[in-house]
């Protein structure tokens, strides 16, 4: 069978990970497998020349309309081909089944229901009592368990997406699935719901890790790894050791991940600036201890911010740090303190997004039962996190304030001098062309200097600046 997955745009750094586990799955199968960017020009061309048997989207909440516009355009040319979508989106929100005129949705951790479903279809079977698979007319018939053995996946078919023998600057790996915390503004938690009495946090071994890594690395001249786990390391365990002693042998390539101010510790930030890595990324969310705490759910405190910072510091790890304006009991005051927390920490890469209430996650339902949000979901942006605030708690003045915290507040910590200027006068001013340069000008400065650090041709600078601004574009629309 032939199967192609629909992006809305194409970025490498966000490289789709859960469509490449599936390419991988299918061409085990035995199965042809394509990726098309369904916002270009041609693409019902396109999708005429390959002549696939399904069609598989991944959709957040926000890209909704964009998918449900797109398949009603190829279900009308291409009534035939079986069109399906998985990911965060369908999983609390099924009724896009009809909204997007779907064959089927894919509900929860859909990868081997997946492979049954192109079982089914290829003999013409009937495939509305699958677990996981919701099609249309039809209703949930269970959920499969999750995967606990995740070493028994095949690598993600990364030629889907990159080229062979050709030199990727940046690629996103995942050593594990699940997280452990609750975080109110997070779907984890919502997801974990879905799956009671199983263990929700699986990792890969170290061994597979390492093969995969070679594999990209000699495939694809893979020049800088970024791990996009929820959480890298917990503690220094048996795991974390194994990987810091056996990555600098095996791999050799500068690395990120992600972490959290309460699990850092001067081990941890050691071990991990011995093994080759140059950045962690640790989120704050919120500068009010009290939000953070009691409507986040995230208890860390200012104290381990700081310090963790500074552990980071002394073994050369730069810190990446989110923190969201807008947040629901917050003021203005909450979000300009945000900056100078960052200040405080010595925080090298901060960033800075309006928080977008996501229904089905905790936080998202209270926004709409305390009337902050209507519930709009057309209103959502998907990754574009720096447009105005939907909430209605906020004045005019204020949503612009935040935006312009969001494209200026990194500046600001960056250059604390112009603290003050930026605080007081220009976060005040009208959102601009200017603002926007600022900030896309700054970044593409910063992220190869304190983020993916290594040496860059002119060529590599280019191309990664033309690649940033593309994704610029699709985050600030």
């Amino acid at each position: 069978m032939k199967i192609l997955f629909g992006v809305k745009q194409k970025a490498d750094f966000f490289s789709p990970l859960g469509l490449m586990q599936l390419s991988a799955l299918a061409k085990k199968r035995g199965d042809e497998t394509y990726l098309e960017v369904l916002s270009q020009d041609g693409v019902l061309n396109k999708i005429r020349k390959i002549n696939p048997d399904v069609i598989a989207y991944t959709c957040l909440t926000g890209e909704d309309d964009f998918y449900a516009k797109v398949n009603k355009r190829i279900k009308k040319e291409f009534p035939s081909i079986f069109t399906l979508m998985g990911g965060p989106h369908p999983t609390f929100f099924p009724k896009v089944l009809d909204k997007a005129e779907l064959d089927a949705i894919c509900i929860g951790e859909g990868d081997y229901s997946f492979v049954e479903l192109l079982d089914k279809l290829e003999k013409k079977e009937d495939v509305s009592k699958l677990r996981n698979i919701v099609v249309k007319g039809g209703k949930l018939n269970n959920l499969r368990p999750l995967v606990q053995d995740l070493d028994s996946l095949p690598f993600p078919d990364r030629e889907l997406f990159y080229e062979k023998n050709t030199e990727v600057f940046i690629m996103n790996f995942m050593t594990g699935r699940g997280c452990p915390f609750k975080c109110t503004y997070c779907f984890n938690h919502a997801l974990r719901k879905k799956y009671p009495n199983q263990r929700y946090l699986r990792r890969h071994s170290v061994d597979y890790v390492m093969k995969e890594l070679s594999n990209a690395k000699e495939n694809f001249g893979l020049k800088f790894v970024k791990f996009v786990d929820d959480v890298f390391a917990f503690k220094e365990d048996d795991w974390f050791k194994e990987f810091c002693e056996r990555y600098p042998k095996e791999i050799r390539l500068p690395f990120y991940v992600h972490s959290r101010f309460d699990l850092m510790t001067p081990g941890i930030a050691k071990s991990l600036r011995q093994a080759g890595c140059k950045a962690v990324e640790m989120a704050i969310e919120s500068s009010n201890q009290d939000i953070r705490e009691k409507i986040l759910q995230r208890k860390i405190s200012d104290e381990q911010i700081i310090n963790s910072s500074r552990y980071c510091s002394e073994n050369g790890l730069s810190v990446v740090t989110c923190i969201m304006t807008g947040l629901p009991g917050s003021t203005l005051k909450d979000d300009i303190a945000g900056v100078d927390l960052c200040i405080k920490a010595g925080i090298p890469v901060p960033e800075f997004f309006v928080y977008q209430p996501y229904p089905g996650t905790e936080l998202g339902e209270i926004c709409v039962n305390e009337g902050f949000f209507d519930g709009d979901l057309s209103t959502m942006q998907g990754y574009a996190f720096s447009n105005p605030s939907v909430l209605n708690c906020f004045t005019p003045k204020e949503k612009n304030a935040q935006i312009n915290i969001s494209l200026l507040g990194p500046l600001a910590v960056r250059h604390p001098f112009l603290r003050n200027l930026i605080m007081n006068k220009l976060i005040h001013k009208l959102t601009n062309e200017l603002f926007k340069k600022i900030y896309t000008s700054e970044k593409m400065w910063v992220y190869p200097s304190k983020v993916y650090k290594r040496k860059y041709s002119l060529r590599e600078r280019r191309d990664i600046i033309k690649k940033a601004i593309k994704l610029e574009k699709t985050k600030r629309k």
